[in-house]
Order: structure tokens, then sequence, then C-alpha cells
């Protein structure tokens, strides 16, 4: 008998799955569509993505609708995970950091993290600080809230990712619905038990069933928080200040005359040095030449004169 119910457990199961599967596209809306009606829906949603993540520099008309407009209406019905990383560049990093904190608010986030540091430098040129936070928003205030950090400094780097998700949500789902109706099916079937076997057979797929149930619920409340939140990387740092130019001081005195003298002998003798370096190979190749000619004319000079005719 225990076996029998083993078995009428599997095919419930199984049949359960599919029905809850079933059941599980039926709502969400995903219904059966041809090759050729997928591949159109799936360059449509690529192109609105492409448009929605590509932030436009220039004026629209007033009757076009914005990038921010576009991703929303892409992204409508749908669930997806955003992302952003921004670094700001402002005079004062704690006043900024302030109304960073007045604009998370106003949307109804929180700062997750904060991370302050500050690089010391020179006298002239200043402490660098950094400021990095964390920061969670409404998914459906991204764009509003990435809009508003943009205006409270100059933008040095910033980059936006959109994941839909919506695929992986809906499996998830569907699997912890079927999980739940095969621990309600195996908790039946435990109570109508009549042997140890059985019972010890049953509880095993209990645990079984039961830590499959709990990993599926983690993923879902994972996706569901990701999902709900937006997450907003944001570094807030001060421009170091270009190292001032030098200026030239005018000294006047003995020393100051005495080490321009010094300078000036020694600019003299490495010019006297270099002109020598310059001038002696031609020395030697003109000594090499001439010596020999000299000593052969001296010779021929030195001849005694004939005597006089009487």
């Amino acid at each position: 008998m225990a076996l029998a119910g083993l078995s009428l457990l599997g095919a419930c199961s199984s049949g359960g799955d599919s029905a809850s599967d079933g059941a599980d596209a039926g709502d969400t809306g995903l219904t059966a569509r041809a090759p050729g009606e997928q591949s159109q829906d799936q360059d449509m949603a690529a192109d609105g993505f492409a448009a929605g993540s590509t932030e436009a520099e220039t004026d629209q008309p007033s009757n076009a609708l914005s990038a921010a407009d576009l991703v929303e209406d892409v992204l409508a019905g749908r669930a997806v995970i955003r992302t952003a990383s921004m670094t700001l560049v402002a005079e004062d990093v704690d006043d900024t950091r302030l109304r960073v904190a007045d604009v998370i608010d106003g949307v109804g986030g929180a700062i997750a993290s904060e991370t302050t540091s500050t690089v010391p430098g020179a006298e002239a040129r200043g402490d660098v600080q950094t400021v990095r936070l964390g920061l969670q928003v409404p998914t459906e205030r991204f764009d509003a809230t990435v809009k508003a950090l943009s205006e409270l400094g100059t933008v040095r780097q910033r980059a936006i990712r959109t994941e839909d998700v919506t695929t992986e949500v809906a499996d998830v789902d569907s699997r912890v619905e079927s999980a739940q109706a095969a621990l309600i099916r195996i908790r039946a079937l435990l109570d109508r038990a009549n042997s140890l076997g059985s019972v010890i057979r049953l509880e095993s797929e209990l645990s079984d069933r039961q830590a499959d149930l709990e990993s599926l619920l983690a993923q879902q409340r994972a996706l569901a928080g990701q999902t709900r939140l937006a997450t907003i990387d944001l570094e807030l740092t001060t421009e170091r200040r270009p190292e001032p130019t030098p200026e030239e001081e005018e000294d006047s005195g003995f020393l100051t005359g005495l080490d321009q003298g010094w300078d000036a002998l020694r600019s003299f003798l490495l010019a006297v040095s270099t002109a020598l370096g310059v001038l002696l190979p031609f020395a030697a190749v003109t000594a090499v030449v001439l010596i020999p000619v000299l000593v052969r004319y001296r010779r021929r000079g030195v001849q005694p004169l004939s005597p006089p005719a009487t």
C-alpha cells in the first residue's frame, strides 16, 4: 500500500506541476505564439531597450517621447533589475552629501552603505575627499532619481544597466506553487500512512521537498527585492586644485652675486672644455700630417753651402 501511495504521489506531482505551470502561464499572460510572432516581439523589445538605454544629448521636439518615458513604456508589466553608477565632482562634498540624502528621502529610498576617505595633498593643492554611497530607490522612480542626482554636481562618469528577469521571475513563481502543492499532497499521504516504512519514506520525501521549497522562496524574495528597488552606486569627490606656479624671487647681496659668479665660471669652463674637445681630433690629424712635412723641410734647409769661387 505504501508503494502504491508513493506511485500515486509521483503521478499526482507530475500532473500537479504540469497543471500549475499551465495555470501560471495563463495567469501571467504568457500565451503560446508562432515562431514568426515571437521573433517579431523579441526584435521590438530589443529595439525598445536600445532606445531606452541610450541617453539623448540633443533637445527633442515637445511632442516626442523622452528616453525615460520610452523606457517606462517598454518595461511596463515586466520584471526588471535596474542599476546605475555615477561619479559627481562637487566643491563641498559634505553639503552635497546632505542634498543627496534629501533627494533619496523625497523618492522613498534609502542609503544602504556609505564610505568616506580623504587623500591628503600639499597645502597649496588641498586634500581630496571622496564619499561613496550605496543608494536604493523604488524602481519606478529610478530615472527621476538619476536625473536629480546629476544636477547636484559635475557628472564625471555615469553608467546605467537594465536587466529583464521577467522569465526568471515567472519560472520561480511557478516552481514555488508546484512545490507547495506537492507538500500538501505528501502531508495528506502521511496522515493516511499505516506502516512504519511508509511513514519513514514519506517523511524523507517531505523533508527534501521542504528544502527545495525554502530554496525557491529565497530566490523569489531576492528577485522581488531586486526588481522592487533599484541600486545606484554614487561617488562624490572634490576636484584637486592645480599646483600653483612658483613665483620668481629677486635675490640680491654678496652671497647671491657669489653664487651667480660661480655658476658663470662653471658655464665658462664647460664651454671651454667643450670647445677643446671639439678641436682636439682636428689638432691630432693636423699634427700627424704636418710633422713629417716640417721635419723633411728642415733637413733640406740645413745642407752645407758650397764655398764661393775664387
